[in-house]
């Protein structure tokens, strides 16, 4: 864990600067790390009625003064939260004990100290997630420790509106001259499954960048494919929405819902080993194809609310391709086929389509002819992403959002795979290299947006990014490109630590650092570029 490095001498260079910004992070506390195992173990002591424990009671505990949350857990889900105060820490924490009451099951023990009380004179002064709120009017008094507003996916205005809420105030009493506003420092810990001290930071435990190896992304890896497979129910429906707050899924059968749902299929197809895995992907498949599948004449297409799309139908193609069944969907494969190839102009230059979807679903179904080239071997299919690439080349050249878009990245690396032209090389290495300047560093942002490639700590636009950026690293490789690999490498392993921190116990991936609620497509993405680099190692 990162407490654990910060007393080791022989650091990876790669985690010297986050592991610098945490140590100024923890030099404004008064618990060290013997202090926080000790504050652990004397809950557990006195929760479980073992008695008094046997070690020496840090004497920053009695010197010191702070409020004390004390929550415990039961598979993530909390079982209780008790707010401890007293004349030093260690009454503070004690009292939290007593109001506790007594497990009578396996828990996990949480702990959150709140210290440094300071009043707001702006409100935009409090750092979400980090820092705890207090809000005081007259007799009306309520608090929320940092991680509130993270495990319900508030934003500031939210949080505040809650906590008058709260506080027995109306919702918009924060914005009265009368209304005072605290925040506090939060020192936030918690067991791992040793019982041993796991630091938080904005509500996760904080990863760095060595963390980033073969053992932790095959368990990311496994838990993800575990999420988007326990997402498909019996009947074949498909969460599309989970909510860790509440541990409910949501389904939703609109355009974009249905598009992302089978595009995460295919991903849990391409990843998983596990049979029933892909038995259920296909359960669940078969039913959208039940239900959206228009045959017309010698064309076959989904269409939802009577609407379709390059994405849709080049998704469902690689789902069908990647699964190696021959039988399922065979008849509805063909006629795929066929659609695909009228949806191309009349030179086979480009795609019917325009605005947004020009620049949305080409890339996917350049993906869905590179895998049927595959499948097939058969040439026409490879001749038609040549004869479409250098139109879309132009496209996403000019176009700023194609930094974001991994879709064409794949397709680059795809074709160089097959071809070794490097023009597709040079397209991937170049985007790579602009790419570079859009990633958080150290220094400019609160620790866990260091790596992530979206100031509003997004997990989609990181993902996408990270997987750009392992294409590119290999075929820097490839050509002996020392620098690039060097930098590729550097900013892989930031970014990997990124979307792990964004990494749910369910398997599935948040939103953002800030927002828990976890749309399928985010664990799609992520999972993505997890096994990408994956493969990589698997090589060496």
């Amino acid at each position: 864990m990162a407490c654990e490095k910060l007393m080791t001498s022989n650091l990876s260079a790669v985690d010297k600067s986050v592991l610098s910004a945490l140590s100024h992070y923890y030099w404004d506390f008064p618990l060290d790390v013997t202090a926080r195992q000790f504050c652990l173990t004397y809950c557990r002591h006195r929760l479980l009625n073992k008695g008094e424990i046997s070690a020496t009671i840090p004497a920053v505990l009695k010197n010191t003064q702070s409020l004390c949350f004390l929550s415990l857990y039961r598979q993530s889900r909390l079982l209780s939260c008790q707010l401890g105060h007293g004349a030093n820490t260690l009454d503070a924490l004690t009292q939290a004990i007593q109001e506790t009451p007594t497990p009578n099951q396996p828990v996990t023990i949480a702990l959150c100290f709140l210290f440094h009380e300071k009043k707001l004179t702006k409100v935009n002064e409090c750092r979400l997630g980090i820092q705890a709120l207090r809000i005081k009017k007259n007799n009306h008094d309520a608090l929320f420790k940092n991680s509130v507003p993270i495990h319900f996916g508030w934003d500031l205005n939210t949080t505040l509106e809650k906590l008058c809420v709260k506080a027995g105030l109306p919702k918009q009493a924060y914005q009265d001259t009368t209304t005072d506003i605290f925040t506090y420092d939060t020192l936030e810990f918690s067991e791992d499954v040793d019982n041993k001290l796991c630091d938080f930071y904005r509500g996760n435990a904080l990863i760095l960048p060595s963390d980033v190896n073969a053992s932790r992304l095959n368990h990311a890896i496994k838990i993800a494919c575990r999420f988007l497979s326990n997402a498909i129910l019996p009947s074949g429906e498909v969460h599309y929405w989970f909510l860790p707050h509440t541990h409910e899924g949501k389904t939703e059968n609109s355009l974009a819902s249905i598009t992302r749902i089978i595009a995460s299929l295919w991903q849990l197809a391409l990843t998983s080993t596990n049979k029933d895995d892909i038995n259920r992907a296909k359960k669940a498949v078969q039913l959208i194809v039940d239900r959206y599948f228009a045959y017309e004449k010698s064309l076959g297409f989904l269409r939802i609310d009577y609407q379709t799309h390059l994405g849709l139908n080049s998704f469902l193609l690689l789902f069908i391709l990647t699964i190696h069944d021959e039988e399922f969907l065979s008849k509805e494969k063909n006629l795929l086929i066929f659609w695909m190839q009228s949806q191309l102009n009349d030179k086979k230059t480009a795609f019917l389509v325009s605005g947004d979807a020009e620049f949305l679903y080409p890339a996917q179904a350049l993906l869905a002819f590179i895998a049927l080239f595959k499948h097939t071997n058969d040439q026409q299919y490879l001749n038609i992403v040549e004869s479409v690439f250098p139109y879309y080349e132009k496209i996403y050249r000019n176009d700023t959002r194609a930094l974001l878009n991994c879709w064409f990245s794949k397709v680059c690396f795809e074709l160089f795979l097959i071809t070794k032209n490097k023009r597709y090389a040079n397209y991937i290495l170049n985007s790579c290299d602009q790419l570079l300047m859009y990633q958080i560093p150290e220094g400019y942002a609160d620790l866990d947006m260091i790596g992530v490639f979206s100031q509003e700590g997004l997990s989609i636009p990181t993902a996408s990014c990270a997987e750009n950026l392992i294409h590119g690293y290999q075929i820097a490789k490839t050509q002996a490109e020392s620098h690039r690999v060097e930098k590729y490498n550097s900013s892989i392993q930031k970014a990997l630590r990124a979307i792990l921190q964004c990494q749910l116990p369910s398997g599935g991936f948040k939103a953002s650092i800030f927002n828990p609620a976890s749309r399928i497509d985010h664990t799609q993405h992520a999972l993505s570029a997890i096994y990408s680099f994956m493969k990589i190692i698997a090589k060496h």
